[in-house]
């Protein structure tokens, strides 16, 4: 809460993500249809700058967001040019330094009914990213409300069948690998031998 106003910054990233999401993304082919009529020559030249545009397209847009979270950064310095450089580049080396000598704690509170405190509810800044089935689309779920009101709804939802591949291999049951029986012989008889777990 030192350095930025987390409450606004994740009401901002979720106003720009509805805008990002509004606004139709097709890739720039603007010097592909220019000089489509000069020859493979021109193609080549022209895919190479549709590729730079749109390389500055993708970073104009997390220009902007950044620009966006700099009114609720408190304390700008070199937390936001970390945090600047993980969004921009987003390789590891980048990740690895922003997270290099830092300590995260926090406390979550896990909330079930009979202990439900709606104003801590509303306050709630950890949320879970849901991928939905039907359209790819991320939902986001506060975590202090999952058990409580959504996890029965989203597991049904994103829950698959057990496959017949996983039935035979695993007792779905316990979580156990199924071993298949062995075959001996004794004495020249052979006999079936089934793992059985006596725990």
């Amino acid at each position: 809460m030192e350095y930025f106003d987390p409450i606004k910054i994740v009401n901002f990233a979720n106003r720009f993500w509805e805008k990002a999401k509004i606004k139709e993304k097709k890739p720039i082919d603007f010097f592909s249809n220019l000089l489509e009529s000069f020859g493979e020559g021109a193609k080549g030249i022209a895919d190479f700058l549709d590729k730079g545009l749109n390389t500055l397209d993708k970073l104009q847009l997390k220009a902007r967001f950044l620009l966006g979270m700099l009114q609720y950064t408190k304390k700008p310095g070199k937390l936001m040019e970390l945090f600047s450089r993980v969004l921009i580049n987003g390789k590891w080396e980048s990740i690895s330094a922003f997270t290099h000598g830092t300590l995260l704690i926090s406390s979550m509170h896990f909330q079930d009914a009979y202990n439900f405190n709606v104003e801590r509810a509303r306050r709630c800044i950890v949320h879970f990213g849901l991928v939905m089935p039907h359209d790819g689309s991320i939902r986001e779920v506060s975590f202090c409300t999952m058990n409580t009101f959504h996890r029965e709804r989203y597991e049904k939802m994103i829950a698959k069948k057990v496959s017949d591949k996983v039935k035979n291999e695993f007792d779905t049951t316990m979580g156990l690998t199924v071993e298949e029986a062995q075959e001996i012989a004794m004495n020249g008889v052979k006999i079936q031998i089934k793992n059985v777990d006596t725990a």
